[in-house]
This record gives structure tokens, sequence and C-alpha cells, in this order.
């Protein structure tokens, strides 16, 4: 099989190096007027969650949000090596 042609042609259309705006890693992007500001999708979709999150906080509706979501993230943290390992045991069948 022979290799592809294309990288030993020039490009006509230059790469723009962008960082990504989440993280800082760096894009490679065609388009030089609109490049992609982000490196993955996931990356995408937290940033609009974040940028979400602060015009509500602004507001300050973002109360009952925090009361589910974030207290339960807390609990996660809180919670310790050994309870988890008991609740995987328990959930074992026996």
């Amino acid at each position: 099989m022979s290799k592809q042609k294309t990288a030993k042609r020039e490009r006509k259309t230059p790469l723009w190096e962008v960082s990504c705006q989440f993280c800082g890693r760096r894009v490679i992007s065609i388009a030089k007027k609109h490049p992609r500001k982000y490196c993955c999708h996931k990356h995408y979709r937290a940033a609009n969650m974040m940028r979400q999150l602060e015009k509500r906080l602004a507001k300050g509706i973002a109360a009952e949000w925090e009361s589910g979501f974030y207290q339960r993230l807390k609990k996660m943290q809180e919670r310790t090596r050994e309870e988890v390992m008991k609740e995987t045991l328990n959930r074992i069948p026996k």
C-alpha cells in the first residue's frame, strides 16, 4: 500500500494554532476568522454549563440547583473508602 500523498503536498489552507478555552490544550484549526475554541465536545459542554451557572448565580436562581446537585457532590467527596467498600460488598449477591 502506498502512503498518503497529501502529507507531501503543500497544504492550500494554513493551519492556525489556538488554545482550548477550558483546559488550555493546543488546538489546530483550519478556520482563521472563527477558529475552534475547545479541544473536545466534553470541554465545550462543561464550559457552557459553567457559564450558565455563573449567570444563574448572578441572578440568585442557582439556590435550588446547588441544594440538589451540589449537595450530592459534597456527600460523595465526604464518604470514606470503607463506606464505599461496605456498600459494594452488600451489593454482591451471595
